[in-house]
């Protein structure tokens, strides 16, 4: 069994995932985990913020905020696996501070190359680049894991910052963003003085407000047609002026409503949909989900709804070591299949 450790930040910019996993492969092409142990971890206020305004810094300042962010992961990650000297690589998914496509550009914070001094271990990172040269929107990376780990659902949706998800279609491996979900619906908790709408009481205690239903649908959908990746960017240029000054628990149970409609007009494969994400714990948005379905949901265990990504990725990195296909051009776009990601060394 190989060991690796997936190290994963999202969207929600709230912690660090850091995932111990075990991997064999006892037929071609047919793969079997076990999640050893893992961790979520939050980050500080203050770093917190740092990182939430990431975008706004200086060259200067974004670069000395990496090196620190790296140096911070580094240091959770060797705390966290000190009970063991059997990991072969860390992959790593640092904060995303860009990823804008068009422009053939994505930048994740966290130096892997300190990390790589720091932990003696080689960092798998930098998976998103390679795969733009490539003529990919870089995104999603998940559904390879979905895929090979999780094929014996029909669909798997992850509700984290955004809501994604993949399925398989004729034997062709297929994923797409949903809509946004924590990323937003979050930012409306911080007003009422909570970080997120815990098991989604505020929303459920709300009421639809119809325009805001009818306009977020329309924006997304024409969003998705085009079959780009959602990112932050668009979503601060284009979602967040849609909202007006309406009551919090309105907001958020429209925003529930909208994704549950989204993911019933998205996803064609409901029968056996696995949910993970934090937004899994969000029972009010899950309801809507089913209610839109029509089928009930399988929303996961408790550690792989928060570790599903931060497995996965540690899945990608040892894919990438043994220089094996971990990116498919079936979902982001490539010219071809290939394996994606940088190495480094100490």
């Amino acid at each position: 069994m190989t060991i690796m450790i997936g190290a994963m930040t999202g969207t929600s910019m709230d912690g660090l995932d850091l995932c111990l996993a075990g991997f064999i492969e006892p037929r071609p092409n047919e793969f079997k985990y076990d999640i050893i142990d893992s961790i979520s971890i939050s980050y500080s206020k203050s770093l917190k913020t740092e990182l939430r305004n990431a975008h706004l810094l200086s060259a200067t300042e974004l670069l000395v905020l990496d090196r620190k962010f790296g140096s911070w992961c580094a240091e959770q990650i060797l705390l966290f696996s000190s009970k063991t000297n059997r990991v072969q690589g860390i992959a790593f998914h640092g904060s995303t501070v860009f990823h804008q496509p068009s422009k053939n550009l994505s930048f994740q914070l966290g130096n892997p190359e300190i990390m790589a001094q720091l932990t003696q271990l080689p960092i798998i990172a930098n998976f998103r680049n390679p795969d733009l040269n490539l003529g990919g929107r870089g995104a999603p990376l998940v559904p390879f894991g979905d895929a090979f780990l999780f094929n014996s659902y029909s669909a798997c949706l992850n509700l984290g910052g955004f809501a994604n998800y993949s399925e398989s279609i004729d034997g062709r491996r297929i994923a797409s963003d949903v809509s946004f979900c924590n990323f937003i619906m979050d930012q409306y908790a911080r007003r009422e003085g909570i970080d997120f709408d815990h098991s989604g009481q505020l929303a459920a205690s709300g009421t639809l407000i119809p325009e805001l239903f009818r306009v977020l649908n329309k924006k997304m959908e024409s969003y998705n047609d085009s079959g780009i990746a959602l990112t932050r960017e668009w979503i601060e240029a284009e979602i967040n002026p849609l909202f007006t000054d309406d009551k919090t628990e309105d907001i958020l149970h429209t925003c529930c409503e909208h994704i549950g409609y989204q993911v019933f007009q998205r996803i064609r494969s409901k029968e056996n949909l696995l949910i993970t994400g934090g937004g899994a714990y969000n029972h009010y948005l899950v309801s809507r989900i089913d209610h839109y379905t029509g089928v009930k949901t399988q929303t996961a265990p408790k550690r792989l709804i928060e570790m599903k990504e931060a497995l996965i990725f540690a899945f990608l990195g040892w894919m990438r070591l043994q220089n094996r296909v971990n990116c498919l051009s079936s979902v982001t776009g490539a010219r071809a299949d290939h394996s994606t990601g940088s190495i480094y060394s100490n």
